[in-house]
């Protein structure tokens, strides 16, 4: 055996492989977050940065671009709450109001007179209007407030406060009253004050899959519920039906529910019956409401003995009598998406689940709401506008009868939708798909629109009169995982199913991915319909946003190249995306990165990868790529690395260089380093040793943005024990 010193040089194969263990991935890279592969080598990717300073309500969950024939630019984009247009560096709250198409817009507002209360040093408002028919987070609009006329408390504002006017989310106390929060706080204590005037917005959907509950919602006769004895938990204010439950670390979020039994209604302010279950209106960490039938008859805090509740949460098998509803289920409740195109130069969006049609016409003004479609169906799980015939074509929808069915495709006449009703006269039509439970998203591609249910793809060209549309079935066992995770890309269409990639040119194919097992094993398949596809045609990348198993949001992306066949992966903060084809960026929305995964999350509008940015909105942005185990010699041999020559070009900044080794397969690694790397940087002395070895390059300053090339090592036999 030789003991000179000689010079190895290693090559990795482009992409990241996860499929086996590190020492499997040999000869490529293992690890990685925020780098890509051009020309087969690692770089890392670009940053981003905010495109509006103002933040929006919610959470997006949907993103178009398009151009008005004054080549003027709009990004349309919506969340679980509210629908926004961005033009002009100005956002827009184009939200619908909940009211017919039928109805004038001077109808869309209700005036009341004399409900308004407030209490002294509180912001918030309490409106007191029978039978509101109104859900807690729902949104109104408030206008024309004023003093009260004629009467008590004439000419008096309800506690003062003498401005009320824009966008509220409310909570609901009962049927017949609600709250929502002013900019000011009260001077004085009123009741049955002001006058105003309101409307609804569109009800706002889930932002969070959960369980539905009802009778049929889950097993019967299983576990009994974890009941636990409260004591002096309970206060009650004088007129009201709410409680507040005082219970630290409650876990309790709006819109779950609690059992109550073994109420002792003596001493509990008049209140003599609370058995049974109800729903949770949460508050804080440590204290929820839910509202009893009857209204207190006194005001007391720290009330009541031995009063049983179910307060931490039980598991899915919850015991119930036979005429009891569920109290947690396996019923998945779908979160608030959207599906939007455009008709013309105008924006149509179509709330899911089961949304009406809605339209924003810019020449009505840039501040008007979108309005529902004379016409259209009443309920529809998705929308999109047919790219021959310009035919707008709804998926999963109402049939011709009202009854709403999810394999049903409906199609409106051509260059008008406003018209389906199918007759000898237009083109409108519908047809069933006859494979899957569902129809989940679709696509236009090309002259095809693509359908999807939740198990195959259906594709429907245009062939005109009489039929209008002919199907054929393109694949099945091949479902889409979520509305929007499909993309096309250069001619062929990407997606993501439940447990594999698919690509479909001509034929569906099974898409080979070297990391399928590391996304979908640490996958929230709850939270699925979140998964986002989008392309980035300057770099020629299909990326998937998804939420990792610990997580409720998209935290995670996966990443292909087409041309250079190769995955990559990372950590992401976007939850929608659209590619550079109006805008001269990729269009994302997320969370700020300066307050990532609080309660207090705020989302905006982002550029992504513009020209020379490369932190994360101003802030420090880290990548790295780390090779899978290599052998040193021949896998035999014990080497002594004396010498790194790195192969690296680094832009403002430092680099960090590591190695480890090992001299078994599950050996701890040994680590040398990490050593500062510069431009200017001709070699590193490890003097490490080893049967085997992996390199890891990152960021070690911000704002760094880096090329590795090929990594060159002086290597000598250091024996074989």
């Amino acid at each position: 055996m030789s003991t000179e010193t000689r010079t190895v040089k290693y090559e990795f194969r482009p992409g990241i492989m996860r499929e086996s263990t590190e020492y499997a991935a040999e000869g490529g890279w293992f690890d990685g977050n925020r780098v890509r592969f051009r020309n087969g080598k690692p770089e890392s990717i670009r940053g981003w940065q905010k495109r509006l300073t103002s933040s929006f309500i919610g959470t997006g969950r949907a993103v178009k671009t398009w151009a008005a024939l004054d080549s003027k630019e709009y990004i349309g984009f919506a969340t679980e709450h509210k629908a926004y247009v961005n033009y002009g560096g100005q956002l827009y709250d184009i939200t619908p109001y909940d009211v017919s198409v039928s109805q004038p817009r001077d109808a869309w507002f209700t005036t009341v007179t004399g409900v308004f209360n407030t209490q002294s040093g509180s912001t918030a408002i309490t409106a007191s209007i029978t039978a509101h028919g109104l859900f807690t987070n729902s949104f109104i609009t408030v206008s024309g407030w004023s003093p009260t006329s004629g009467g008590t408390g004439a000419g008096t504002y309800p506690g003062g406060i003498t401005s009320v006017r824009g966008d509220y989310q409310v909570s609901i106390v009962d049927p017949n009253s609600f709250v929502f929060v002013a900019g000011s706080a009260a001077a004085a204590t009123s009741a049955s004050k002001g006058k105003a005037s309101y409307a609804v917005r569109l009800r706002s959907g889930a932002s969070v899959a959960a369980g539905g509950l009802g009778y049929g919602a889950n097993v019967y006769q299983a576990d009994p519920f974890t009941m636990t004895a409260y004591s002096s938990v309970l206060n009650f204010v004088s007129g009201e039906t709410t409680i507040t439950v005082s219970v630290s670390d409650h876990n309790r979020a709006t819109g779950s529910y609690v059992k109550v039994s073994n109420w002792p209604g003596a001493g509990l302010e008049g209140i003599t019956s609370v058995s049974g279950q109800y729903e949770v209106s949460t508050i804080s960490t440590n204290s929820f409401h839910i509202v009893a039938g009857s209204a207190a008859t006194g005001t007391g805090a720290g009330k009541g003995t031995n009063i049983y509740m179910n307060v931490v949460p039980v598991s899915v098998s919850t015991y119930r009598a036979w005429n009891e509803p569920a109290t947690e289920s396996g019923i998945l409740l779908d979160i608030r998406e959207w599906s939007m195109d455009n008709f013309g130069e105008n924006l149509v969006i179509n709330p899911y689940p089961q949304g009406g049609i809605y339209e924003w016409d810019k020449t009505d003004g840039l501040d008007q709401v979108a309005l529902l479609v004379s016409g259209a169906p009443a309920e529809s799980n998705g929308f999109l506008v047919s790219p021959v015939a310009r035919q707008g074509m709804c998926l999963g929808v109402t049939d011709s009868t009202g009854t709403f069915d999810p394999m049903l495709v409906r199609w409106s006449a051509n260059e008008d939708i406003t018209d389906w009703t199918e007759s000898t006269t237009n083109t409108a039509g519908s047809i069933r798909m006859n494979n899957g439970s569902e129809i989940v998203g679709g696509l236009a591609a090309g002259n095809l629109v693509l359908v999807w249910t939740d198990t195959a793809l259906t594709g429907l060209e245009f062939i005109g009169d009489p039929f209008v549309f002919g199907t054929r079935q393109l694949g099945t066992n091949c479902g889409l995982v979520a509305k929007h995770a499909m993309a096309e890309f250069d001619g062929r269409t990407y997606w993501m199913g439940d447990s594999n990639f698919y690509m479909y040119s001509g034929q569906v194919q099974v898409l080979p991915s070297t990391v399928k097992r590391y996304v979908f094993e640490d996958f929230n398949f709850t939270n699925r319909r979140k998964v986002y596809c989008g392309v980035n045609s300057e770099f020629g990348e299909v990326t998937w946003l998804y939420p990792s198993a610990n997580s409720s949001e998209c935290n995670r992306y996966v990443t292909y190249s087409p041309s250079q066949n190769y995955w990559t992966f990372g950590k992401a903060i976007w939850t929608t995306w659209v590619d550079k084809n109006i805008i001269d960026t990729v269009i994302t929305t997320g969370v700020s990165i300066t307050a990532p995964n609080t309660s207090t999350d705020l989302n905006f509008l982002y550029d992504n990868e513009p020209p020379n940015t490369h932190t994360a909105d101003g802030q420090d942005m880290p990548s790295f790529i780390e090779s899978g185990e290599f052998d040193l010699g021949d896998g035999d041999d014990i080497l002594f690395i004396d010498r790194i020559i790195p192969d690296v070009r680094v832009s403002v900044g430092n680099l960090q260089l590591s190695i480890k080794t090992k001299y078994h397969p599950n050996d701890v690694e040994i680590e040398k380093g990490p050593f500062e790397i510069s431009g200017n940087t001709s070699y590193i002395r490890p003097r490490a040793r080893g049967r085997t070895a992996k390199i890891r390059v990152s960021t070690g300053t911000p704002n760094t943005r880096f090329n590795v090339g090929t990594i060159r090592m002086d290597v000598m036999p250091d024996g074989k024990r």
